[in-house]
């Protein structure tokens, strides 16, 4: 303790006149006697800045934060969030639509990439209609007829194990049926394409959760337990989305 701390002591000390055998006023006996004050009023000023510098830091705290039409705080945007999910489920659906489930089905190369020498590259259905003429084949005709050649050997090159073949002014498109072998295939690269599509999903849920741990001192502990909630209730949600989107598209595989 400082030489001003216990000086300060003593005098308040002696001001109260306190029984103390004669000869015996000094700090060491005081402090020793009574294990003294352990804060001296410079300390007590410390302590009281801090309150006041935490106190003006949640009531900025609270002042960023946004509320509603009810005038609730919205400790994060859920509608964002929502957004960012939103385009994990376009993209799960574009990936579902190009995997061959042994029926004819535009989707399987609509979004095939396709560039001529004059324009930049587009998606295959930017440049031709696609139909399907049965359940095991499909018709592409370019919007523009010298453009069948590169047309053809994009769906060749596309990796989904095509054989396009010009007919005049289209390409037919024959889709091969699946064996066993190539059905448990798709199936495991099905269920490899969930538990990626569902780590984009927690990994947004974590960093709204990591939004919300900021203002966590702002709010009540129940008010942020209620938001903990909703962020798990929409990320449920989103994740059930997936889930059924890959069992019915198994569903459709296991049926051709």
């Amino acid at each position: 303790m400082s030489s001003n701390c216990q000086k300060t002591i003593l005098a308040i000390i002696r001001a109260t006149k306190p029984a103390f055998p004669s000869g015996n006023l000094s700090s060491k006996y005081i402090f020793n006697r009574f294990n003294g004050p352990s804060i001296c009023p410079t300390s007590f000023r410390s302590y009281s800045k801090k309150v006041k510098e935490a106190k003006q830091k949640i009531k900025d705290l609270k002042s960023e934060i946004k509320t509603d039409n009810e005038g609730n705080l919205e400790l994060v945007d859920l509608d964002k969030l929502r957004e960012k999910m939103d385009k994990v489920i376009h993209f799960l659906s574009n990936e579902l639509l190009s995997i061959r489930s042994g029926r004819a089905n535009p989707g399987l190369i609509s979004s095939l990439p396709f560039k001529s020498k004059a324009e930049k590259a587009k998606r295959l259905d930017q440049v031709a209609t696609i139909s399907a003429k049965d359940a095991q084949t499909l018709i592409v005709v370019p919007f523009e007829e010298d453009s069948l050649s590169n047309i053809e050997k994009a769906i060749r090159n596309s990796g989904l194990g095509l054989n396009p073949l010009t007919e005049g002014s289209a390409i037919k498109v024959p889709i091969p049926r699946q064996t066993n072998e190539d059905r448990q295939k798709i199936i495991k690269a099905l269920n490899q394409l969930t538990e990626s599509t569902k780590v984009q999903i927690r990994k947004h849920r974590q960093d709204i959760n990591k939004q919300l741990k900021s203002k966590e001192k702002a709010v009540s502990k129940d008010y942020y337990k209620q938001w903990e909630k909703d962020i798990d209730e929409v990320a449920s949600e989103y994740i059930e989305k997936i889930d059924s989107s890959i069992k019915l598209k198994i569903k459709e595989i296991e049926k051709n």
